[in-house]
Parts: C-alpha cells; structure tokens; sequence
C-alpha cells in the first residue's frame, strides 16, 4: 500500500497500513496521483512532475 501528502512524501505500508516499510520524498507539492505494482512505484504532484521508482533499489528516473 502506498500514500501520498500534501507535503510531498511518498510512503509505502505494510499491508496493515501500520507500518512504513520505504518513504521518497521526490515533490515539492502534493502528491496527486500513485501507481505500484511488484517492482515499481510512480508518483505524480501538482506541478505536473512524474518519479518513477524501484520499490528495492535505490533508483528513481523523473519525467517531466
């Protein structure tokens, strides 16, 4: 499971929702939308900015 904020920060939960397995902070504005599947998380914010991730590895590649 993953969330967004309006500060910006992406986390992702166990599937309780508990507890913060990863957190990103790649906004500076809200984040608007969040797409995951097994290997990848993306996530978009109000100034029309897209990061996608790998959920194991420390690379994230941004769009603009």
């Amino acid at each position: 499971m993953a969330i967004g904020t309006h500060g910006g920060l992406v986390h992702v939960l166990d599937v309780t929702g508990n507890a913060s397995i990863r957190s990103f902070k790649h906004h500076m504005a809200s984040v608007t939308a969040i797409a995951l599947d097994d290997e990848f998380l993306a996530s978009a914010g109000d100034v029309w900015r897209v990061v996608i991730r790998s959920l194991y590895a420390d690379e994230a590649q941004p769009e603009s």
